[in-house]
């Protein structure tokens, strides 16, 4: 976008995305520490514009409200905080737990919908000043969430958590704006890296065709057969999910991945489930037209990411 003429920045932006080199190439960037609230970054976005409305705009939000974070260390909406009961309000739970870890609590659901409300209103607040400030096909808006959330999943204490779940997974997006069908409802899979070309497509610069990034059917493109979600973390199994619309193929490990990011994949755990039924007891599916369909595209995906860290993908 940049080599396109436009004044790129990120008025709300984590540290992370700095040092691990995200952000590299942008012209201004005003990063935080641990919290991005949409209501100071709706208000920083509107600041950025009027400071500079003169240029062609590239301007990316990184808003908060919605991440889970655990009760150890966050202190909740106070309406959240008010309105529960106390049963909800105070429970057994004093380890630390990371956010994709984080169980199924209702106070933890209610911070969710709490957070939600912000987004809602503050994104609202910033779409409705673009509306009034810029004719239909002189803006693009893109909101997508990078992630699920695993309060959402069901599961006793017991139990381990299915890290790649669906809920944990599946994530929001919605666009408009010049060259964004108006009020479609697109069911097709896809994945976060197909940002990249749908900007390509509607903004009109060149995208390479060896990117693992798909360009959906409902901007011209062709949809994507299968989504793929993993999980190679050190110490841990390594887990995979293929999905299509109706099924889906979960492998893990037996051994942890290792330090230096391999893993065995022999006497690994392969099967494949209808949506909504992942990992259930007796849902599994042994058909030979299945495993035709995932086998090699799952063998291809797990080629594509096992090269030693050599060649981004």
């Amino acid at each position: 976008m940049k080599d396109l003429g436009y004044y790129t920045a990120a008025p709300i932006l984590t540290t992370d995305s700095i040092y691990n080199g995200t952000m590299r190439g942008y012209d201004r960037l005003i990063s935080t520490v641990w919290n991005q609230p949409s209501g100071i970054g709706a208000e920083r976005a509107i600041h950025h514009i009027e400071a500079f409305g003169e240029a062609d705009l590239f301007t990316f939000l990184h808003f908060s409200d919605i991440h889970p974070w655990d009760a150890m260390g966050f202190n909740f909406h106070t309406a959240v905080e008010t309105h529960l009961p106390l049963d909800q309000r105070l429970f057994a739970w004093e380890k630390a737990t990371a956010s994709v870890r984080l169980p199924d609590f209702e106070i933890y659901k209610a911070q969710f919908r709490a957070g939600l409300r912000d987004v809602d209103r503050n994104i609202g607040m910033l779409l409705s000043y673009i509306e009034n400030h810029y004719e239909d096909d002189e803006y693009i808006v893109s909101l997508y969430s990078d992630h699920g959330s695993s309060v959402f999943t069901p599961r006793r204490d017991e139990d381990p958590l299915d890290i790649i779940g669906e809920n944990s997974t599946m994530a929001a997006w919605m666009m408009r704006g010049a060259g964004v069908p108006r009020g479609v409802i697109a069911n097709e899979l896809t994945s976060a890296v197909d940002l990249y070309p749908t900007l390509g497509a509607l903004c009109h610069f060149p995208v390479a065709s060896d990117i693992d990034g798909n360009l959906p059917a409902v901007f011209g493109g062709t949809a994507r057969d299968a989504v793929y979600s993993f999980s190679l973390y050190p110490g841990q199994t390594f887990k995979l999910a293929a999905r299509t619309a109706t099924h889906a193929l979960r492998l893990e490990t037996k051994d942890v991945t290792q330090p230096d990011g391999t893993a065995d994949f022999a006497e690994a755990c392969v099967g494949i489930y209808p949506r909504g039924h992942e990992l259930a007891a007796g849902c599994s599916l042994d058909s030979a037209e299945l495993q035709a369909f995932f086998y090699p595209r799952a063998r291809d995906f797990i080629r594509e990411i096992a090269n030693n860290g050599e060649l981004f993908m």
